[in-house]
């Protein structure tokens, strides 16, 4: 229930709601992606986005009861349009509008599932009976169209401007407008994080990451964005490492192999860096994350030792393993080399 990949959803598709974050709704998600395992098998690309489905479903539902906003569909690590069909096929197979056929969650948890979509509103004249239950998907597309609507004094846009201040009442971060006179305050959460899950998962699928190690790069990648001077560096090291660690037999067999991967992600990250800094990205980021339990796993999943470790993590080495004089098992046949020549010799005088 508190599994990381949760709070991460949470912070991309609700990030006014501050944490820690109600019982009730990660239980909901929970329920929600045991449920949709069992029944909706999704593609590679986008079983990464299964977490942020359900987040997004559960907060849809629980918002009236929790005093929460609309979900934000952009920040999934799937594009918008495949959010939008992905909550479609999720709201019919699990039947997740009040059908009491198929519950997805226990029996206790039952009233969190039963929410209306809609909030209650009053009759209006002329409105057919119909509207009153929108498909989600149809009133998350029609809420994202009426956004600019939203009158000055409106609950949603009082709570956003409470979230964009400082405990001591005033603005966070201004940035620049058009208009002279005027000010406005973009979102902390824009300064802290500039690549959204959405280039992560497609940066990673270039290098043909499997979806679990993706998602320990994006867990990964928001808990030490903070500590690099350029998040690109941060990325493009995680990638590497884990594409060293799982290809390293291949890497080892093929002189230049390294160099080439290198030079592949240079041509794609979009972060500016030069060459070099992609280079030293690789050790950078290998001295983060050499103690995590996702990445001791991922290394021992692919059978590799320590010996190959250290090549795998080493940035820029083209020697094959036939040309490694200083390992282990060299300086071993070394000795016993100069151990049988001092023998002939030692013979050779005696005679």
């Amino acid at each position: 229930m508190s599994s990381p990949f949760i709070l991460t959803a949470l912070r991309d598709v609700a990030p006014t709601l501050s944490e820690p974050y109600p019982q009730e709704l990660k239980r909901l998600i929970d329920n929600l992606y045991n449920s949709s395992k069992h029944k909706i098998q999704l593609k590679q690309n986008e079983e990464i986005a299964r977490y942020h489905i359900c987040a997004i479903i559960a907060v849809n539902k629980l918002k009236q009861e929790l005093g929460l906003l609309d979900p934000l569909l952009d920040k999934s690590p799937v594009p918008t349009r495949t959010v939008l069909q992905l909550l479609h096929l999720f709201e019919t197979s699990l039947q997740i509008k009040g059908s009491k056929s198929t519950p997805v969650s226990t029996p206790q948890k039952k009233r969190a599932l039963e929410v209306e979509v809609t909030p209650p509103s009053t009759k209006r004249r002329g409105r057919p009976p119909s509207a009153k239950k929108l498909p989600l998907t149809e009133r998350l597309v029609a809420l994202s169209s009426q956004t600019s609507k939203t009158p000055e004094t409106s609950p949603i846009k009082s709570k956003t401007a409470a979230f964009f201040k400082t405990s001591n009442g005033s603005p966070s971060v201004k940035s620049p407008t058009k208009y002279p006179g005027s000010s406005t305050y973009s979102s902390p959460s824009k300064h802290m994080q500039l690549l959204s899950a959405s280039e992560i998962t497609g940066l990673c699928n270039k290098f043909q990451l499997e979806t679990s190690i993706i998602e320990n790069i994006l867990e990964t990648f928001k808990q030490y964005c903070s500590k690099v001077s350029n998040e690109w560096v941060l990325l493009c090291g995680l990638i590497i490492n884990c594409y060293f660690v799982i290809n390293h037999k291949v890497i080892s067999e093929n002189v230049g192999s390294k160099t080439n991967v290198i030079k592949t992600m240079f041509s794609l990250q979009n972060g500016g860096l030069m060459l070099d800094e992609v280079n030293k990205s690789i050790t950078i980021v290998q001295n983060l994350i050499t103690h995590n339990k996702w990445f001791k796993q991922l290394k021992m999943k692919n059978d590799l030792s320590f010996e190959e470790q250290t090549i795998a993590s080493t940035s820029g080495n083209m020697i094959s393993k036939s040309s490694q004089f200083r390992s282990e098992r060299s300086q071993k046949d070394y000795k016993e080399w100069v151990e049988t020549i001092k023998h002939n010799i030692s013979r050779c005088i005696n005679t």
